[in-house]
């Protein structure tokens, strides 16, 4: 029992350092973001984006820091994916 563990304890290891290797991380400058409703608001149009794994938006920075997948989606598609869904704000890509 205890090497089936074992192994299966390797394997995951094995297969999350692949899969995490995949993600990558944009930041986007967000205008328009007044409190922390307008952050939530944004943070799950940004969660809803097909390839995106994790926003972490701030109304205060102005900003968003989003880790995705980049065989799913870019960058851009990302930022346009928030002034589309709210067309009060403007989001770009910063780096």
């Amino acid at each position: 029992m205890k090497k089936v563990v074992a192994v299966l304890a390797i394997t995951l290891a094995v297969f999350g350092v692949a899969f995490g290797a995949q993600n990558s991380k944009v930041i986007l400058h967000i205008d328009g973001m007044t409190c922390g409703s307008c952050a939530t608001a944004v943070r799950q149009v940004l969660r809803k984006v097909d390839g995106v794994k994790d926003a972490r938006v701030s109304y205060q920075q102005k900003q968003g820091v989003v880790t995705y997948d980049p065989t799913k989606v870019t960058p851009e598609k990302i930022a346009h994916a928030v002034t589309e869904k709210l067309p009060t704000y403007k989001a770009t890509v910063v780096k």
